[in-house]
């Protein structure tokens, strides 16, 4: 199996002494909740509480392939919520009162498989993030690492800003180190530019996009249960989950960098995309594909 490298790799940043101060309060309270949060709640015998639930088809399974190998993703509910995701790690899934994600605890997953996944639980973690909520939007993100001891040794926060109809428009590091990424969208709702920014080399460079009018798979995990992703976590993600359709092509600073082509069902959901990575300095590319399954 492919280990799933970053996306866009890891720089540093520096922010306004507004979110220095909100995030410099990530004490051990802050710790202490994300592996033990006193707001989790039971899930209900059912989600009935939203009325968008019926309306979208949720992921089951994702196979993605390329150069380096290949991962499996299995996605698992229970009473119409998802409460795991595997793939080389099991994530565990916790809601609140607002049955919205309020935790995700990672384990190591040696003798778990996609088969046996719905029995399987984690005893002790490896990761624990939290999220933080204002006016029902995400506000905040706190990743922290956890040793053998299950103490936290390293964390770090993502702080979101929202236009007013509710598109993120930054996700901004607390630390060095990262990158911090600032969205501007057209009236569809698809981004028009993102830049992505490293600080203190003070450099950056813009993404731009074309999109497809289809279905989004990993989307009604965001807007149904909240489920987030940092930006640059995951290749087997083509497309930001909080954006309702598909990525097609992406450009770094005018040239070409990702194409992807789709196969979709009679619901205008992929059921599988093949794409090409293209890797401007070294003037090569690479090809790659993903298989989407879906529960209902």
């Amino acid at each position: 199996m492919k280990n799933t490298h970053l996306l866009l790799s890891p720089v540093l940043i520096l922010i306004n002494l507004l979110c220095l101060a909100s995030c410099s309060s990530t004490s051990n309270n802050d710790e202490k909740d994300a592996l033990n949060n006193p707001n989790q709640v039971d899930l209900p015998d059912s989600n009935t509480d939203s009325d968008s639930s019926n309306d979208y088809r949720f992921i089951k399974n994702l196979y993605y392939e390329d150069h380096n190998g290949s991962v499996t993703r299995v996605f698992e509910y229970k009473n119409e919520f998802l409460v795991k995701d595997f793939d080389l790690f099991l994530i565990q899934l916790e809601y609140g009162t607002e049955n919205k994600i309020i935790n995700q605890k990672y384990c190591r997953a040696e003798d778990i498989t996609p088969t046996n996944i719905q029995e399987q639980s984690c005893s002790e973690f490896i990761r624990a993030q939290s999220y933080n909520y204002s006016n029902g939007m995400l506000s905040s993100f706190l990743s922290q690492e956890i040793n053998d001891n299950q103490e936290v040794f390293d964390s770090h926060q993502i702080i979101l800003s929202y236009d007013d109809i509710g598109n993120i428009t930054s996700e901004v590091y607390n630390i060095d180190g990262l990158q911090n990424h600032y969205y501007a969208y057209n009236d569809n709702g698809n981004i028009l530019t993102h830049r992505v920014e490293y600080l203190p080399e003070n450099s950056s460079y813009t993404l731009t996009y074309e999109f497809d009018n289809k279905f989004n798979p990993l989307y009604p995990l965001w807007k149904e249960f909240g489920y987030y992703r940092e930006p640059w976590d995951d290749d087997t993600i083509l497309t930001p989950m909080f954006l309702e359709h598909n990525v097609t092509k992406v450009f770094n600073n005018g040239q070409l960098t990702l194409e992807v082509k789709y196969t979709y069902d009679d619901d205008d959901y992929p059921v599988f995309a093949a794409f090409t990575r293209y890797f401007i300095n070294a003037g090569t590319s690479r090809n790659g594909s993903v298989t989407y399954e879906y529960l209902n």
